[in-house]
């Protein structure tokens, strides 16, 4: 299975939630503990990462709707989509990621998302494109 083979709603997910390999750490960290709040010291610790970086990624996530944060107690975060259609999402990436990670890692660091990047660095103003659109 070569990264084309993919369906095509797991490359748009890769391509918009996940930007490196502490992101995909993180959401599947997360989700295999799916009713543990964690916080970013904790995450860092386990995946050995920077704690910054780890709390920018989990601010990340947590504003695409893929986990929350504990409202009681600041700093705390758990698995959480906001749709059932980014947990069943979350899962097929995951299961790809367990038999094929290298194709994963291809999609990360592709050229296509490079050009796309660079492409909406150039977008003035927050836009909505017609795929992010939620309302249908």
């Amino acid at each position: 299975m070569g990264t084309s083979d993919m369906s095509p709603d797991i490359r748009a997910f890769i391509f918009k939630y996940i930007d490196s390999v502490e992101t995909l750490e993180i959401l599947l960290l997360l989700r295999s503990a799916k009713d543990e709040w964690k916080t970013s010291e904790q995450i860092s610790m386990q995946l050995r990462s920077n704690p910054s970086s780890v709390a920018k990624k989990l601010k990340s996530l947590k504003s695409f709707g893929l986990v929350a944060e504990n409202l009681k107690s600041s700093n705390q975060f758990k698995y959480a989509p906001i749709r059932s259609e980014l947990d069943k999402l979350t899962q097929e990436f995951a299961e790809i990621y367990k038999v094929k990670p290298h194709r994963i890692f291809e999609l990360i660091y592709s050229p296509n998302r490079q050009i796309r990047e660079f492409a909406d660095a150039f977008i003035i103003g927050k836009t909505v494109r017609k795929e992010d659109d939620d309302n249908g």
